[in-house]
């Protein structure tokens, strides 16, 4: 009877230990977080961001951040993409790659990055200084239309999919699942001080001049161009045979993405050449040529 009764006293001291642990487990408190798209950057068809979390407090009444999975769903506006074809990918990250959200994806307005599989063995600390979740890189076929803003802007629950963040407990392994604050997830980050983020107004990385659009064209087309500095910028188109036929372009340039408007309606059918320069002072720090089409 008395070997009975320790037992029975192992038994409900065990009971007693593991209701105090999930105990804890279900007051436990949920990190307090800041998710923000930032460090944007783009070329004529590209445009690259961060998606950076960081923790907003350790306290007294914040628990640490024990960060195990998430899936991050943005809507944008299509308009910027120009009726081209998107591609969505993931080009760095700061967590473990078996981290890392997949399957990046374009659905109509909405850029997806679906959740990986939380695992016991992979667990990043997220603290106030925050981390990289991933940077992207969306792909266009066309320009994009710098005219529109590409206005990314976090989908939150209602309607499905929306971002959700999963943590892990810090105790027996046990993972909360949808922890979400839309109130804190940012697309106007206030680390970049970016208000909202106007594509239009950034400045590029790098000289480029696009391909016209349409080509082959009649009688109209557009010619895009970048440039990272401040500079004298020409524009001129020549014909087959190497003759100047028009001087579309002779300006003083802020650095920024541009767009000219080409009419060839007083051209004849054929193939044309357009070149762009540009000189700060007497030195030329870009020139490019690409042919074009006119059609009539």
């Amino acid at each position: 009877m008395k070997k009975q009764f320790r037992i029975f006293l192992i038994i409900a001291a065990i009971v007693g230990y593991c209701n105090i642990s999930f105990g804890q487990d279900s007051v436990y408190v949920k990190p307090r977080y800041w998710l923000y798209t930032r460090n944007y950057t783009n070329t004529m068809n590209t445009f690259e961001f961060d998606i950076f979390i960081k923790q907003d407090s350790i306290n007294m009444d914040s628990t640490q951040f024990r960060y195990a999975a998430a899936q991050y769903f943005l809507n944008f506006n299509t308009g910027f993409a120009n009726g081209g074809t998107l591609t969505y990918a993931i080009i760095a990250s700061e967590l473990p790659q078996a981290m890392w959200p997949i399957n990046p994806t374009v659905f109509q307005n909405q850029l997806r990055l679906a959740t990986n599989l939380p695992s016991f063995s992979n667990i990043a600390i997220v603290d106030t200084g925050g981390l990289v979740v991933v940077r992207m890189r969306l792909t266009n076929t066309v320009s994009w239309n710098f005219s529109e803003f590409i206005n990314l802007r976090w989908r939150s629950a209602n309607p499905n999919p929306f971002t959700k963040i999963t943590a892990f407990t810090g105790l027996n392994n046990t993972v909360l699942t949808e922890i979400q604050d839309p109130a804190r997830n940012i697309n106007d980050s206030i680390l970049t001080g970016i208000n909202p983020d106007p594509v239009a107004s950034m400045i590029p990385k790098e000289f480029e001049l696009a391909q016209n659009y349409p080509n082959p064209f009649n009688p109209s087309t557009q010619i895009k161009y970048a440039i990272p500095v401040d500079g004298h910028v020409t524009m001129r188109i020549f014909d087959i045979a190497g003759r100047e036929v028009m001087n579309l372009l002779n300006d003083v340039k802020p650095a920024g993405f541009y767009t000219v408007n080409f009419n060839g309606s007083n051209l004849s059918s054929g193939m044309y050449f357009y070149r762009l320069e540009v000189y700060s002072g007497n030195e030329r720090k870009y020139m490019a040529t690409k042919r074009m089409v006119l059609i009539k």
